[in-house]
């Protein structure tokens, strides 16, 4: 009898023991910020340089300012993963905006819709005007 009792304690210990260790290595919520979502892109495709990064208030996704005015770069979190795209003029079907907020929807039926909050106006002014790079300003709807 004694040694089921010692064998039982053992075993919630070792439990306990691999849940610390999960929660601590394998934490569940993953978030981005400017110097991980550099890097991630830049690994993706080095040659292009960023000229800035505007992160969305959850730090989930971010899009990219680069250096070519014909492209603009999209990083989301999936999983553990940073997943990194380069979006044209063609890839946006439309963005509609607020003064925080804006909506990206894509022809790519593998890329769900934007919807991207931000800290402040002059961070979605910013990227909006990337984007009105991209598409012309009559397909852009406030």
């Amino acid at each position: 009898m004694n040694t089921q009792l010692f064998q039982l304690l053992l075993s919630l210990f070792a439990i306990l023991l691999l849940a610390l260790l999960a929660k601590i290595y394998w934490p569940k919520d993953w978030i981005l910020d400017k110097d991980r979502v550099r890097r991630a892109f830049e690994r993706s495709d080095y040659d292009i340089t960023i000229r800035d990064i505007w992160l969305n208030t959850s730090n989930t996704a971010a899009l990219i300012q680069l250096d070519s005015n014909k492209i603009i770069g999209y990083a989301f979190v999936f999983g553990d993963r940073v997943t990194c795209r380069t979006l044209g003029a063609d890839d946006i079907k439309s963005v509609h905006y607020m003064e925080t907020h804006l909506d990206v929807a894509f022809h790519d039926y593998t890329l769900n819709a934007l919807s991207f909050n931000f800290c402040d106006s002059a961070s979605c002014k910013a990227a909006l005007e990337a984007l009105t790079i991209l598409k012309p300003i009559n397909e852009v709807h406030p």
